[in-house]
């Protein structure tokens, strides 16, 4: 499908317009019961087989139609006003993922896409419902025509059932759907041993080799936690009390305080004997 190219007079923006009744394509849950369209920025594509082919492992694919005619940004070429009015974060990101004013080649990813929807639903959702391009080159490939709608325009669009898929789809269908869910269950349950089996957090270790002054780890926020600094006082008990008594120290004798004794007579003194 093509969409009908237009000029906003008053903004100079390129944009789509497409006619109540379009069909749209996506898929909702992996059960064919789980088919709610949530409130919220959400992608379409214009084609059923593109869906099936390449959303399959995504969930059931359903067909949904517009209720009114809607109008979005042109991001498919090189919309200028466009792109002059969009702040540098969101030029780089239609230059590189869009290829505007750079060749025009497609390079999605998800988290990128978004920025630009959520640009759009931000500045121009009064005149605006979000962004569509037809079917682009990559530099691989090319990607399929899209839209992407702002959640104010959500209730434009409503559900017509699931798409009917053949056998073979529908085989490829619930294999994929068995895989995850296999997937899903052994994530779980490795989570679940991690959890299980989590070691404490350890302390940070000190660098005993700096010649950097080392603070001392605290377990607490609080300063009477830390290692107290050494004191002259000695302790006496455990119940941390001190005595100021400082311990005597006995006198030392000195020559003073020892008794005098004689000398004894040497050889040349003694008397001699008759």
């Amino acid at each position: 499908m093509t969409f009908d190219l237009k000029i906003d007079t008053k903004t100079g923006i390129h944009y789509y317009e497409f006619p109540k009744g379009t069909s749209l394509y996506r898929t909702l849950g992996r059960q064919i019961t789980d088919d709610t369209l949530h409130h919220q920025n959400t992608y379409f594509a214009l084609n059923k087989d593109t869906v099936i082919e390449n959303y399959a492992k995504q969930g059931y694919p359903y067909e949904f139609e517009t209720t009114k005619d809607m109008k979005v940004v042109a991001v498919d070429m090189d919309n200028q006003k466009f792109y002059d009015g969009a702040p540098e974060e969101i030029k780089k990101i239609l230059k590189e993922q869009y290829g505007m004013n750079d060749g025009n080649k497609r390079n999605s990813e998800t988290h990128k896409d978004n920025k630009v929807l959520e640009h759009i639903c931000d500045k121009y959702s009064n005149k605006f419902m979000g962004y569509g391009a037809n079917e682009m080159n990559t530099f691989f490939s090319h990607m399929h025509a899209e839209i992407a709608l702002c959640k104010k325009y959500i209730g434009n669009v409503t559900k017509s059932g699931p798409v009917s898929l053949t056998k073979s789809q529908e085989d490829d269908y619930t294999r994929n759907k068995m895989e995850h869910e296999d997937r899903e269950q052994r994530k779980n349950k490795n989570k679940s041993k991690r959890i299980r089996h989590l070691s404490p957090i350890s302390p940070p270790s000190l660098n005993t080799k700096s010649h950097k002054k080392i603070t001392p780890f605290k377990l607490f926020d609080n300063d009477s936690y830390e290692s107290p600094p050494s004191s002259p006082r000695r302790q006496l008990f455990s119940g941390g009390k001190t005595s100021n008594r400082r311990k005597r120290t006995p006198k030392k004798k000195t020559r003073k305080n020892k008794p005098h004794k004689p000398n004894k007579p040497n050889k040349q003194n003694r008397p001699h004997k008759n």
